[in-house]
């Protein structure tokens, strides 16, 4: 008695063997190793990026209750690193960038300069260019929760400047203050 449908789910991709396991004796290998040993987040970008600063800025959820695992590494040797990588055709390569979030321990800018010898990659059945974020040591209490990643942002504060405007005058003498 036949299956009616045989699938396989490896790396967030599904195959269909339902054709193949019908056939008496005919192997096939429905579970294939995983590529990551260490959790891993996947940014893919339809272009690459230019051989200058990328600044990409990742929004965290402060309340998600990421706990430092760097307070207290001194003693216990642990904490978290996280490396970021870009596919360069042949191997994944550090991207060595200025890392804001700590390791997504908080929010912050991600900067780096576009490599040169960025290439695409297929995962997750897309061909694009990716950059990733790999777990290589340590951990978190809870795993960091991202709002949201914005590409090429900037800090800016949103204020207005009044010009030539008297505040107060003062005597020069210490203590003095003054109300707006």
């Amino acid at each position: 008695h036949g299956f009616e449908t045989v699938l396989a789910e490896n790396d967030l991709v599904f195959t269909d063997y339902s054709e193949i396991a019908q056939i008496d004796y005919k192997p096939f290998q429905p579970l294939s190793p995983v590529a990551e040993a260490s959790p891993t987040l996947y940014l893919g970008f339809e272009d690459s990026f230019p051989n200058e600063e990328v600044q990409v800025y990742v929004q965290l959820r402060e309340e998600s209750g990421v706990r430092d695992p760097l307070v207290g590494a001194e003693r216990s040797g642990t904490g978290v690193v996280v490396a970021w990588e870009y596919w360069n055709g042949r191997v994944w390569q550090n991207l060595f960038p200025e890392d804001e979030t700590r390791g997504f321990l908080q929010s912050g800018f991600l900067r780096f300069i576009g490599p040169i010898d960025f290439r695409k990659c297929k995962r997750f059945d897309q061909s694009l260019f990716y950059i990733r974020a790999r777990l290589e040591m340590g951990g978190y209490v809870e795993p960091p929760r991202i709002l949201r990643v914005l590409l090429n942002s900037v800090y800016a504060s949103n204020v207005a400047t009044f010009g030539e405007t008297i505040v107060g005058s003062s005597e020069g003498t210490p203590g003095q203050s003054f109300r707006l």
